[in-house]
């Protein structure tokens, strides 16, 4: 058995916190709750846009549930080598 990755682990933490059931947070969020217990189980992976309404349903950053920079299209530019900026 695999040991459950951080998305869920931090999604139940959170809702726990909150003291909300999966159905709660689904209609606080807009996110189904099959999605919820899904995303919970390691079933499926939080859509950027599932991660950032599940979080404002729950007053919380989204890294609070999903920390990495990459699920949540947030984005730098990459450096140019040779290049000192503006």
């Amino acid at each position: 058995m695999h040991e459950p990755s951080e998305p869920v682990i931090l999604l139940r933490k959170v809702r726990d916190d909150h003291f909300m059931s999966q159905a709660e947070l689904a209609e606080a969020s807009g996110v189904s709750k099959a999605t919820i217990g899904n995303i919970e189980t390691g079933k499926q992976k939080p859509h950027p846009r599932t991660t950032r309404a599940l979080a404002k349903a729950m007053d919380v950053d989204p890294r609070e549930i999903v920390p990495q920079p990459s699920l949540l299209h947030t984005r730098t530019p990459p450096l140019q080598q040779g290049s000192s900026g503006p």
